[in-house]
């Protein structure tokens, strides 16, 4: 798939961008659409949980096919973390390094600095990406502009460069090469953490995108987004 394949929609407010991507292929749109927004009214991440939209920031969400998709990219959690891995290279390249928290958040010294949302309908994958690009609207979050402060790259250069990026990892079909690299960029990585009341350590990404965890002498693959928090993130 090349850039040119897709017709980018553009809006000054939409109540979501993962929202008008369904509606749009509900009525029989043409397959390769993305839709960008400058604020969401009802923008939201996973789980439900509301994600702030104001305007300022990258608020984009595109279709892809499940024939358009290598089969390993189809399972549970992998698509959401090559997308995370190609906002990673993303900002590396204008000099902001992050890390991945699993299995869906970018994260900037401890601080959410962007989000993914993939939504499977049918035979189809809604890929959802947010980006604090002006503001970052809670504390626990950080804006390039604060990391950055001066040579702000356009917000529409943001998204061309998003695009180009994750088209050609998708032509990547070594999946332990991209396992490999996930484990590279894991956020919490051989750190110790509590699941629910249980006290784990993290030790990675599994080959079908889950997170693997030390519980006593026992290893568990996660695969449902289940809350695991840092011990060092509460003290």
């Amino acid at each position: 798939m090349l850039i040119s394949d897709f017709e980018i929609i553009k809006y000054d407010e939409l109540d979501s961008t993962q929202d008008e991507v369904y509606r749009l292929w509900r009525q029989n749109h043409k397959s390769k659409i993305v839709v960008l927004a400058k604020h969401q009214t009802a923008g939201r991440g996973r789980n439900k949980k509301v994600w702030e939209s104001p305007e300022g920031s990258l608020y984009f969400s595109m279709l892809l096919h499940s024939h358009d998709l290598d089969n390993f990219f189809t399972e549970q959690l992998f698509l959401p973390l090559v997308v995370g891995l190609s906002l990673l290279e993303l900002l590396k390249n204008i000099s902001v390094n992050c890390l991945i928290k699993w299995p869906n958040d970018i994260i900037y010294e401890d601080k959410k600095l962007a989000g993914v949302l993939c939504e499977k309908k049918d035979d189809a994958y809604i890929v959802g990406v947010g980006i604090n690009v002006m503001t970052a609207p809670i504390d626990s979050a950080i804006s390039l502009s604060k990391i950055l402060k001066a040579d702000m790259p356009k917000l529409d250069h943001l998204l061309t460069s998003f695009l180009e990026v994750f088209l050609r990892r998708l032509n990547c079909t070594n999946k332990f090469e991209i396992q490999k690299e996930l484990n590279s960029f894991l956020y919490g990585k051989n750190e110790k953490a509590f699941f629910g009341n249980e006290l784990v350590f993290i030790q990675g990404i599994s080959d079908d995108g889950g997170l693997i965890i030390l519980n006593g002498e026992k290893s568990v693959t996660l695969y449902s987004g289940e809350k695991v928090t840092l011990i060092r993130k509460l003290l």
